[in-house]
Protein backbone atom coordinates (compact mmCIF):
# COMPACT_ATOMS: atom_id res chain seq x y z
CA UNK A 1 0.00 0.00 0.00
CA UNK A 2 2.86 2.36 0.67
CA UNK A 3 3.13 2.47 4.45
CA UNK A 4 6.29 0.36 4.43
CA UNK A 5 8.12 2.86 2.20
CA UNK A 6 6.69 5.70 4.27
CA UNK A 7 8.12 4.23 7.49
CA UNK A 8 11.51 3.71 5.84
CA UNK A 9 11.61 7.28 4.57
CA UNK A 10 10.36 8.82 7.78
CA UNK A 11 13.15 7.24 9.84
CA UNK A 12 15.68 9.29 7.84
CA UNK A 13 14.14 12.46 9.27
CA UNK A 14 15.78 11.69 12.61
CA UNK A 15 18.68 13.74 11.26
CA UNK A 16 16.60 16.92 11.69
CA UNK A 17 16.52 17.11 15.52
CA UNK A 18 20.07 15.72 15.64
CA UNK A 19 21.26 18.56 13.36
CA UNK A 20 23.30 16.07 11.35
CA UNK A 21 22.87 15.20 7.70
CA UNK A 22 24.84 11.95 7.84
CA UNK A 23 24.83 10.64 4.26
CA UNK A 24 22.25 13.03 2.82
CA UNK A 25 19.64 11.52 5.13
CA UNK A 26 17.03 14.23 4.79
CA UNK A 27 16.99 14.15 0.99
CA UNK A 28 16.77 10.34 0.93
CA UNK A 29 13.94 10.49 3.45
CA UNK A 30 12.01 13.09 1.43
CA UNK A 31 12.35 11.04 -1.78
CA UNK A 32 11.12 7.83 -0.13
CA UNK A 33 8.26 9.64 1.56
CA UNK A 34 7.24 11.30 -1.70
CA UNK A 35 7.09 7.90 -3.39
CA UNK A 36 5.00 6.44 -0.56
CA UNK A 37 2.60 9.39 -0.37
CA UNK A 38 1.97 9.23 -4.11
CA UNK A 39 0.93 5.60 -3.64
CA UNK A 40 -1.30 6.44 -0.69
CA UNK A 41 -3.05 9.47 -2.18
CA UNK A 42 -5.59 7.16 -3.86
CA UNK A 43 -7.00 6.33 -0.41
CA UNK A 44 -6.96 9.76 1.26
CA UNK A 45 -6.78 13.16 -0.40
CA UNK A 46 -4.59 14.56 2.38
CA UNK A 47 -1.85 12.08 1.49
CA UNK A 48 -1.66 13.79 -1.90
CA UNK A 49 -1.40 17.19 -0.21
CA UNK A 50 1.37 15.84 1.99
CA UNK A 51 3.12 14.64 -1.18
CA UNK A 52 3.02 18.18 -2.60
CA UNK A 53 4.58 19.56 0.59
CA UNK A 54 7.22 16.83 0.52
CA UNK A 55 8.11 17.72 -3.08
CA UNK A 56 8.56 21.33 -1.98
CA UNK A 57 10.94 20.16 0.75
CA UNK A 58 13.33 18.47 -1.71
CA UNK A 59 15.19 21.77 -2.40
CA UNK A 60 15.87 22.03 1.34
CA UNK A 61 17.63 18.68 1.20
CA UNK A 62 19.62 19.78 -1.83
CA UNK A 63 20.60 22.98 0.02
CA UNK A 64 21.89 20.96 2.98
CA UNK A 65 23.87 18.69 0.66
CA UNK A 66 25.38 21.73 -1.05
CA UNK A 67 26.60 23.06 2.30
CA UNK A 68 28.03 19.67 3.17
CA UNK A 69 29.90 19.48 -0.15
CA UNK A 70 31.44 22.89 0.54
CA UNK A 71 32.75 21.56 3.86
CA UNK A 72 34.17 18.48 2.15
CA UNK A 73 35.94 20.71 -0.40
CA UNK A 74 37.47 22.79 2.38
CA UNK A 75 35.68 25.99 1.43
CA UNK A 76 34.71 26.87 4.97
CA UNK A 77 34.55 30.64 4.40
CA UNK A 78 32.03 30.28 1.57
CA UNK A 79 30.11 27.76 3.67
CA UNK A 80 29.94 30.16 6.60
CA UNK A 81 28.78 33.05 4.44
CA UNK A 82 25.98 31.05 2.83
CA UNK A 83 24.88 29.28 5.98
CA UNK A 84 25.03 32.43 8.11
CA UNK A 85 22.90 34.37 5.66
CA UNK A 86 20.36 31.62 4.99
CA UNK A 87 20.30 29.78 8.29
CA UNK A 88 17.34 31.69 9.72
CA UNK A 89 15.35 31.50 6.48
CA UNK A 90 16.16 27.79 6.14
CA UNK A 91 15.02 27.09 9.70
CA UNK A 92 11.75 28.98 9.30
CA UNK A 93 10.93 27.42 5.94
CA UNK A 94 11.78 23.96 7.26
CA UNK A 95 9.55 24.51 10.31
CA UNK A 96 6.59 25.66 8.21
CA UNK A 97 7.04 22.78 5.76
CA UNK A 98 7.31 20.21 8.55
CA UNK A 99 4.17 21.59 10.18
CA UNK A 100 2.20 21.39 6.92
CA UNK A 101 3.59 17.95 6.09
CA UNK A 102 2.62 16.49 9.45
CA UNK A 103 -0.75 18.25 9.44
CA UNK A 104 -1.75 16.53 6.20
CA UNK A 105 0.02 13.26 7.00
CA UNK A 106 -1.54 12.85 10.44
CA UNK A 107 -4.96 14.04 9.29
CA UNK A 108 -4.95 11.47 6.46
CA UNK A 109 -3.75 8.71 8.80
CA UNK A 110 -6.42 9.57 11.34
CA UNK A 111 -9.16 9.39 8.68
CA UNK A 112 -7.76 6.17 7.22
CA UNK A 113 -7.57 4.49 10.63
CA UNK A 114 -11.11 5.62 11.44
CA UNK A 115 -12.42 4.10 8.21
CA UNK A 116 -10.93 0.69 9.00
CA UNK A 117 -11.95 0.88 12.67
CA UNK A 118 -8.55 1.19 14.36
CA UNK A 119 -9.25 3.49 17.32
CA UNK A 120 -5.74 3.15 18.78
CA UNK A 121 -4.15 4.61 15.66
CA UNK A 122 -6.79 7.36 15.59
CA UNK A 123 -5.81 8.37 19.12
CA UNK A 124 -2.09 8.19 18.24
CA UNK A 125 -2.64 10.50 15.26
CA UNK A 126 -4.53 13.03 17.41
CA UNK A 127 -1.84 12.97 20.09
CA UNK A 128 0.96 13.32 17.55
CA UNK A 129 -0.68 16.37 15.97
CA UNK A 130 -0.53 18.13 19.34
CA UNK A 131 3.06 17.01 19.96
CA UNK A 132 4.03 18.16 16.45
CA UNK A 133 2.70 21.66 17.01
CA UNK A 134 4.47 21.93 20.38
CA UNK A 135 7.82 20.71 19.03
CA UNK A 136 7.84 22.96 15.97
CA UNK A 137 6.73 25.98 18.01
CA UNK A 138 9.53 25.38 20.52
CA UNK A 139 12.05 24.88 17.70
CA UNK A 140 11.12 28.24 16.16
CA UNK A 141 11.27 30.07 19.50
CA UNK A 142 14.53 28.41 20.63
CA UNK A 143 17.01 30.66 18.72
CA UNK A 144 15.47 33.76 20.30
CA UNK A 145 16.14 32.36 23.79
CA UNK A 146 19.89 32.77 23.36
CA UNK A 147 19.95 36.01 25.33
CA UNK A 148 21.95 37.06 28.40
CA UNK A 149 18.83 37.04 30.61
CA UNK A 150 17.99 33.47 29.64
CA UNK A 151 21.55 32.19 29.80
CA UNK A 152 21.87 33.52 33.34
CA UNK A 153 19.16 31.06 34.43
CA UNK A 154 19.95 28.06 32.24
CA UNK A 155 22.64 27.19 29.73
CA UNK A 156 21.55 27.59 26.12
CA UNK A 157 23.30 24.34 25.20
CA UNK A 158 21.08 22.50 27.69
CA UNK A 159 17.99 23.97 26.05
CA UNK A 160 19.19 22.85 22.62
CA UNK A 161 19.89 19.34 23.91
CA UNK A 162 16.48 19.16 25.54
CA UNK A 163 14.68 20.26 22.37
CA UNK A 164 16.72 17.78 20.31
CA UNK A 165 15.71 14.98 22.66
CA UNK A 166 12.08 16.08 22.43
CA UNK A 167 12.39 16.06 18.63
CA UNK A 168 13.69 12.50 18.63
CA UNK A 169 10.80 11.38 20.85
CA UNK A 170 8.37 13.19 18.54
CA UNK A 171 9.73 11.45 15.44
CA UNK A 172 9.76 8.05 17.17
CA UNK A 173 6.09 8.48 18.14
CA UNK A 174 5.20 9.22 14.51
CA UNK A 175 7.35 6.33 13.29
CA UNK A 176 5.59 3.94 15.68
CA UNK A 177 2.20 5.15 14.47
CA UNK A 178 3.15 4.70 10.80
CA UNK A 179 4.55 1.25 11.56
CA UNK A 180 1.23 0.32 13.15
CA UNK A 181 -0.46 1.45 9.94
CA UNK A 182 1.92 -0.76 7.97
CA UNK A 183 1.06 -3.73 10.21
CA UNK A 184 -2.73 -3.29 10.40
CA UNK A 185 -3.94 -1.45 7.28
CA UNK A 186 -3.93 -3.39 4.01
CA UNK A 187 -5.48 -3.30 0.56
CA UNK A 188 -9.08 -4.49 0.15
CA UNK A 189 -9.09 -8.27 -0.29
CA UNK A 190 -5.83 -8.82 1.62
CA UNK A 191 -7.46 -8.94 5.06
CA UNK A 192 -7.24 -12.75 5.30
CA UNK A 193 -3.88 -13.03 3.61
CA UNK A 194 -1.58 -15.32 5.66
CA UNK A 195 1.55 -13.75 7.14
CA UNK A 196 4.85 -14.89 5.64
CA UNK A 197 7.03 -16.84 8.00
CA UNK A 198 10.59 -15.63 8.27
CA UNK A 199 13.38 -18.22 8.15
CA UNK A 200 15.27 -16.26 10.82
CA UNK A 201 13.51 -16.33 14.20
CA UNK A 202 12.79 -12.85 15.49
CA UNK A 203 13.15 -11.65 19.06
CA UNK A 204 9.36 -11.60 19.39
CA UNK A 205 9.12 -15.24 18.34
CA UNK A 206 11.88 -16.22 20.75
CA UNK A 207 10.18 -14.44 23.64
CA UNK A 208 6.68 -15.57 22.67
CA UNK A 209 5.39 -18.34 24.94
CA UNK A 210 5.20 -21.77 23.27
CA UNK A 211 1.58 -22.66 22.57
CA UNK A 212 0.54 -26.08 23.93
CA UNK A 213 -0.22 -28.96 21.58
CA UNK A 214 -3.62 -30.64 21.34
CA UNK A 215 -2.41 -33.56 23.46
CA UNK A 216 -1.22 -31.18 26.16
CA UNK A 217 -4.54 -29.35 26.08
CA UNK A 218 -6.47 -32.64 26.40
CA UNK A 219 -4.23 -33.76 29.26
CA UNK A 220 -4.79 -30.42 31.00
CA UNK A 221 -8.57 -30.68 30.63
CA UNK A 222 -8.47 -34.26 31.90
CA UNK A 223 -6.44 -33.22 34.92
CA UNK A 224 -8.88 -30.39 35.63
CA UNK A 225 -11.80 -32.81 35.33
CA UNK A 226 -10.15 -35.34 37.67
CA UNK A 227 -9.42 -32.58 40.16
CA UNK A 228 -13.05 -31.46 40.07
CA UNK A 229 -14.25 -35.07 40.62
CA UNK A 230 -11.83 -35.49 43.52
CA UNK A 231 -13.01 -32.22 45.08
CA UNK A 232 -16.66 -33.26 44.83
CA UNK A 233 -15.95 -36.70 46.27
CA UNK A 234 -14.10 -35.14 49.19
CA UNK A 235 -16.99 -32.75 49.83
CA UNK A 236 -19.48 -35.65 49.70
CA UNK A 237 -17.38 -37.69 52.14
CA UNK A 238 -17.24 -34.80 54.62
CA UNK A 239 -21.01 -34.32 54.33
CA UNK A 240 -21.69 -38.01 54.95
CA UNK A 241 -19.47 -37.96 58.03
CA UNK A 242 -21.45 -35.05 59.45
CA UNK A 243 -24.73 -36.89 58.84
CA UNK A 244 -23.42 -40.03 60.63
CA UNK A 245 -22.48 -37.98 63.64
Amino acid sequence: MGFGILVAGYTFLLSIPLHSMGVCAELIGFILMLRALLLLKAYQRDYGRAAVVTACMLPLGVYSIFLQVLMWLGKEELHDKISHGGELIYSLVLAVMLLLLHHFLLAATQKQAKEVDLPDIVLQARRNRIVTFIYIAVSVILPYLNTPKITEVVQYASLVSGVSLFGIIWLLLNTKMLFNCYMWICLPGDEDMPMRESKIPSLFKVLKPVEPTEEELRAKKRAEFDEEVRRRQLARTKRNKRWKK
